[in-house]
């Protein structure tokens, strides 16, 4: 019995050795707006706005959030916008040659305040990325009845994970994003990181396993032959 109990303890101090399936984190995280930074108003006018991140393959977004202010008479809270993420190929130029993977819709709830969109709740749910590199987010304004208008302050990129460009489209870009003179704006993206299992991990509970169960076939084989 003793031998029986060492073995079963080997396979369970085995499975406290495998890591979290997934890590949750900031993939993207400009940094928080300070008091007094400029304004850059998303409407459907249209002036839209965007951030460059990387994202490794198998890893999937839980949350979108984008850092907001109420514009003096036009957003109000309860307004919507559309959130996209795009392939970092043809991203910037014409739209028809983007890559499109991913939309969802977000709302407004708070003014000078991270507006975070938990994919889950959403009828798009989350999105894993099938490949590793660079991707888009953006943040889009369809109509009026979206919005009128809300305010993005600019930041000045010093989260914990810095975005590596910028862009932004209106009228004046030929309705296309572009990086030139794109203002630094705030957002986050989280995402759940596939961890691996150490071999060494998987070996020892698989070895642990299997002698419970040749352990447990000669208690039996003895007991018959008496």
């Amino acid at each position: 019995m003793h031998s029986k109990t060492t073995l079963m303890g080997g396979a369970l101090a085995a499975m406290t050795l495998v890591p979290a399936l997934a890590n949750a984190s900031l993939v993207l995280d400009t940094g928080t707006p300070t008091a007094g930074a400029s304004l850059n108003e998303v409407d459907s006018s249209p002036q839209w706005f965007a951030a460059e991140f990387s994202l490794s393959a198998g890893s999937t977004v839980t949350a979108l959030s984008v850092y907001l202010q109420q514009p003096t008479g036009l957003g109000q809270v309860g307004d919507t916008y559309t959130l996209d993420i795009f392939g970092a190929a043809g991203f910037t130029g014409r739209q028809s040659g983007q890559q499109l993977d991913y939309s969802t819709t977000g709302k407004f709830t708070a003014s000078d305040a991270w507006n975070t969109t938990n994919l889950a709740g959403t009828s798009s749910g989350t999105w894993t990325a099938t490949t590793t590199g660079s991707y888009w987010v953006a943040i889009e304004v369809s109509s009026s009845a979206q919005t009128r208008g809300l305010d993005l302050p600019t930041t000045t990129n010093n989260g914990t994970a810095p975005a590596s460009g910028f862009a932004f489209l209106d009228s004046n870009t030929n309705n296309q994003f572009t990086t030139n003179g794109a203002p630094d704006v705030g957002f986050q993206v989280t995402a759940t990181t596939a961890v691996p299992v150490p071999a060494g991990a998987s070996w020892l509970l698989g070895g642990g396993l299997l002698g419970i169960g040749v352990f447990g076939r000669r208690r039996r084989t003895a007991a018959s032959a008496t």
